[in-house]
């Protein structure tokens, strides 16, 4: 198992892995129709062997309607399991959308074509007055919602990863490949040179015209004090992007890879123009968060 997201307060999705075959499963787990498609697993697990076509075409059109499917290859698929068991599945169509929603939805799924933007959008109201209508179904909908939002937070399912090293050694090569080479894994992904960048660079700020900190070619370095002031700046930058930038991502099972990071400076601080303590680098660093995973290349001189 490589890990399990929480989309929905009902709805799990899976990542499992063997031998380099990766297989994503989505689940759903809500006894009391709270989630985003309100179709209640206890209903579900009473249907009898006979309902199952019809259960499994309410689920779909639930499914469908909330993401605004219209391909007339699903709804042909979906009209040809209601096929199978027409009366239950009104009968469980009326259960979710109500009966008037509901009987316009089974006209449609009969014609195996998507239902009309006003049917739609009906079947979405529907859906909203049974989530948030009843007081007792919003408090349990805030309440997991709220459970979910916190375990997330603390146990973020993405992964952070720093690549590190010395120029030349292959760091951006590894940083461009490692979110595809990954794709199984995670459901998304973000490749960060050396800093989040959520703040401009020095030398926009300046309006001086001068390159990136990270190509220092030419470049004169600061002084003392105009290199602890961009120190602290480059630590707001790595501080505030962590946490509008990273965890974000990392929050919804998101792969971030950085090339870099906050350690270059530590390493090579003549590369960003600095002459800083070594001790005071250390000291920030220690105040940003960890990465999951840092990978350090490195080669004979000769080879790189």
């Amino acid at each position: 198992l490589l890990q399990c997201l929480r989309y929905d307060v009902a709805a799990s999705y899976w990542v499992i892995e063997r031998g380099g075959d990766v297989i994503k499963l989505d689940t759903l787990d809500d006894p009391d129709g709270v989630g985003l498609d309100t179709v209640s697993t206890e209903s579900v697990l009473r249907a009898d062997e006979a309902e199952f076509d019809a259960v499994r075409a309410v689920y779909l059109t639930a499914k469908r309607l909330r993401k605004g499917v219209t391909d007339p290859r699903e709804w042909e698929y979906i009209g040809s399991l209601a096929a199978k068991q027409p009366a239950a599945f009104v009968d469980r169509l009326d259960e979710t959308f109500g009966g008037d929603v509901g009987r316009k939805l089974a006209d449609a799924v009969e014609r195996r074509t998507a239902p009309d933007p006003t049917i739609r959008r009906l079947a979405r109201m529907q859906v909203l007055r049974r989530r948030f209508g009843d007081p007792a179904r919003a408090g349990l909908l805030a309440a997991r919602s709220a459970g979910r939002i916190v375990g997330r937070i603390a146990r973020p399912t993405g992964y952070t990863v720093v690549v590190a090293g010395p120029d030349g050694v292959g760091k951006s090569t590894l940083s461009e490949r490692l979110p595809d080479i990954c794709a199984g894994p995670f459901r998304r992904s973000m490749h960060l040179h050396w800093r989040p960048g959520v703040l401009p660079s020095l030398a926009r700020l300046s309006g001086s015209g001068e390159r990136e900190p990270t190509d220092p070619q030419g470049l004169q370095p600061r002084g003392p004090l105009l290199s602890n002031a961009a120190l602290v700046y480059y630590w707001a930058d790595f501080l505030i992007g962590s946490w509008i930038r990273v965890a974000p991502t990392r929050m919804r099972s998101g792969l971030v890879v950085m090339e870099r990071g906050w350690w270059d400076i530590a390493v090579d601080p003549t590369r960003y123009r600095m002459h800083v303590p070594a001790r005071l680098v250390r000291l920030l660093g220690r105040l940003l968060p960890r990465p999951d995973l840092v990978l350090v290349l490195n080669a004979p001189a000769g080879v790189v």
